[in-house]
């Protein structure tokens, strides 16, 4: 019977048959609903259980599956490779197949076997989105990235074919693509950072805060394209109704980047970017208002109000709010100076439309002066004209135009009382608008801007010289406008300025020619101080006329000055040198006057 068997054996032998597994003798759960899975350890017994919804494998289609598994992880470490190497286009290529095994792994095995996979994605579209943003920041080498996308990796070809043969479109990741312009780039390197962030399962700090900085940028992108248009506005009213609507599209697309941006530094407690992002959200209001401005016609004599008011409001209130999230310099002195001056430029600009476009139909002139008056202060608290810093010659130029203009501001409602009005009010405007005045000239010679210096003592000249119609008797308006030509001469320490710079001969040409009729209103001013002088007469200190001796006394001294300042053309080439000239013979006779 044993020999019977044998025989039967040898005759019948079990032979493998090609493309059929052979059987392996162990049973796993038979339960109805289940179905066993082999491993990569199922050699040592361990089983691993899948949903229904899985198809049974074959044994080939789980080799090419644990292939793809490695696979995955080798694009993914090969993309890293790249990236460090600047090779972006290849980078991307690595991780778009990476992206492509993993939708094979999860069609093939289930999300239970993708699911390890998941950090390791995260961090490869994290890489993608990095280096998105670096084809933004190096677009001149665009061509190149793209040739080296459209390189094949090696055995590359042979993964497609398996991964399009197992899977569908619908299946495959699209999210990896060569961008087309820099807003495309930007938007991929979001939805780079979102997918990746889907991934981590967690809250990755790293990962929200790269996600945070594209959406201000790309915030900012649309920003500038916006500035653009509302440029075309100003250049060329005809477009402004096409071109305005492309700027509200703008604005609203700028408005939403940057509120998420905002959240998601706000998530993460990261103050100093939370403030930055804050103060470009203020700079779109302020983009915003100005567009709003032109579009209602403000330079037709529109005044100031409405929409354009209520954008500059947004923007003041997001600078503050930038400001309160900061805290103090010590988070971060260049924020804090960016917010700061930003702050300083809106108040100034909402103090300058206020006081050129005063809105008199709704407010008095009263409550305009007074909202100038907040405005221009305000501006001015965060002018540090006194410490040390790049900025400072900046913070200096604008805080002497601020008290221009609030000399100005105070001038103009001094002008507008009467003549014999004795008013404290009145006398509170004069001495105000005279304190701004110095102020002003004072940080104008600092920082050396000549024509403003000698614009601002001429217009405090005036100020002095508006008293003259309420003054009685010769003797008093011979001593107001002896005061008069002194604040003139105190133009000589600019005078003298401007002649080293035409004597180094380094005078800008538009610069020169604004100084040039400052220089000529000066001498203009003299002439007719001195002129008016002469028509008086020789008045003593007590008011009663004395004759000239024959040495010659007050009058001559005047005549003879006036004579010097008929002399003094405007068509001399070296003007700044002739004015010069005779203001100091000027300083020198004023003590005979």
């Amino acid at each position: 019977m044993e020999k019977k068997r044998e025989r039967v054996e040898r005759d019948n032998l079990k032979m493998s048959v090609p493309n059929n597994p052979i059987p392996m003798g162990y049973m796993g759960n038979t339960t109805p609903g289940s179905l066993v899975q082999r491993t990569r350890s199922v050699s040592e017994g361990a089983i691993t259980e899948l949903g229904v919804e899985l198809k049974e494998l074959t044994w080939t289609e789980y080799l090419k599956f644990l292939l793809l598994k490695k696979a995955l992880l080798v694009y993914i470490t090969m993309a890293e490779v790249y990236f460090n190497k600047k090779h972006l286009g290849r980078t991307l290529k690595c991780v778009k197949r990476a992206m492509n095994c993993h939708s094979m792994v999860l069609c093939l095995g289930g999300q239970g076997e993708a699911q390890p996979g998941h950090s390791v994605l995260s961090f490869a579209l994290g890489v993608a989105g990095d280096c998105y943003m670096a084809c933004v920041a190096n677009w001149d080498s665009m061509p190149v990235y793209q040739e080296q996308y459209n390189t094949a990796l090696p055995a590359g070809s042979g993964i497609a074919r398996e991964v399009e043969k197992y899977t569908t479109e619908l299946d495959r990741d699209w999210t990896i693509k060569q961008p087309r312009d820099i807003r495309e780039a930007m938007e991929l390197a979001i939805k780079c950072y979102s997918r990746a962030l889907e991934l981590a399962g967690r809250q990755d700090i790293s990962l929200i805060r790269r996600l945070a900085n594209v959406e201000n940028e790309l915030g900012v992108f649309y920003m500038n394209q916006a500035t653009a248009l509302v440029q075309k506005i100003s250049d060329n009213q005809e477009l402004a109704l096409t071109a305005m609507a492309g700027a509200q599209d703008l604005f609203n697309y700028s408005r939403k980047y940057l509120n998420q941006g905002i959240a998601k530094f706000e998530s993460i407690s990261d103050l100093s970017n939370h403030a930055l992002l804050l103060s470009n959200s203020g700079r779109l209001s302020r983009l915003a208002g100005h567009a709003a401005g032109l579009q209602t016609g403000q330079g037709g004599g529109a005044e100031y109000g409405g929409e354009e008011a209520a954008h500059y409001r947004s923007a003041v209130e997001y600078y503050h709010q930038a400001l309160a999230v900061l805290g103090s310099k010590k988070t971060s002195s260049q924020i804090w100076d960016t917010v700061s001056w930003e702050l300083s430029s809106t108040l100034f600009t909402v103090g300058t439309l206020l006081q050129d476009h005063a809105p008199l139909s709704t407010q008095s002139r009263e409550e305009v002066e007074k909202a100038v008056t907040e405005h221009m202060s305000q501006a001015l608290k965060y002018c540090d004209t006194e410490s040390l810093s790049p900025r400072q010659v900046v913070y200096q130029t604008r805080a002497a135009v601020i008290h221009h203009r609030l000399a100005s501001l105070y001038h103009h409602s001094y002008r507008c009382y009467a003549t014999d009005d004795n008013s404290g009010r009145k006398k509170k405007l004069k001495q105000l608008s005279e304190l701004h005045y110095v102020k002003a000239t004072q940080l104008f010679l600092v920082v050396d801007r000549s024509a403003e210096f000698l614009r601002t003592v001429l217009e405090r000249a005036g100020l002095t010289e508006a008293q003259l119609p309420a003054v009685k008797g010769e003797g008093a308006r011979y001593k107001l406008l002896l005061q008069v030509l002194d604040t003139v001469l105190e133009t000589g320490v600019m005078v003298a300025k401007m002649v080293e710079k035409e004597e180094e001969d380094i005078v800008d040409k538009e610069e020169w020619e604004e100084e040039k009729k400052m220089l000529e209103t000066v001498v203009q001013r003299i002439q007719f101080i001195l002129l008016s002088l002469v028509k008086l007469g020789n008045v003593s200190g007590k008011g009663k006329r004395s004759k000239p001796d024959k040495k010659g006394g007050g009058g001559a001294t005047i005549k003879e000055s006036y004579a010097a300042a008929l002399k003094c053309s405007g068509k001399s080439c070296s003007l700044a040198k002739d004015v010069h000239q005779l203001i100091s013979k000027l300083v020198c006779d004023r003590g005979g006057m």
